[in-house]
């Protein structure tokens, strides 16, 4: 049962951390892990000052596709290739081992770690676990 409570008179619902799954999307874990990917190249985006039409070359994209994934809107686009458009941004991605235990069905998390976070034999700037997601 979902927590709740009142705030100012008006009934709230602790959400689970997953707003698609809340809102009873089938595919709530992936739609998850896309809009947490799309989030990241549009922090790089901006981050590095890119226009949309630059943006479209680097990523191989059209300006259309570019624009709707930075607005959040990520229909027709799969996680295989936000990963690319990444790594094309110059980001190293990895798919660390817990994603093996996505395979037993265990729960996983997006995790986005900076060149500061990324020393030695470690795994590099990127890291992407992910739960139930088959790859």
């Amino acid at each position: 049962m979902k927590k709740q409570r009142i705030v100012r008179g008006v009934p709230v619902e602790e959400g689970s951390g997953n707003v698609y799954a809340d809102l009873g999307y089938a595919d709530s874990e992936g739609m998850l892990v896309k809009a947490q990917l799309a989030a990241k190249v549009a922090e790089i985006v901006q981050r590095r000052g890119l226009t949309q039409a630059r943006t479209a070359e680097i990523l191989g994209l059209t300006q259309p596709k570019v624009s709707a994934v930075l607005r959040g809107r990520f229909r027709g686009i799969s996680e295989h290739r936000l990963l690319e458009c990444l790594t094309r941004l110059g980001r190293d991605v990895a798919l660390m081992n817990e994603v093996l235990n996505a395979f037993a069905g265990t729960e996983g998390e997006v995790e986005f770690l900076s060149k500061r976070e990324h020393p030695g034999d470690s795994p590099p700037p990127f890291a992407l676990v992910l739960g139930k997601r088959r790859w």
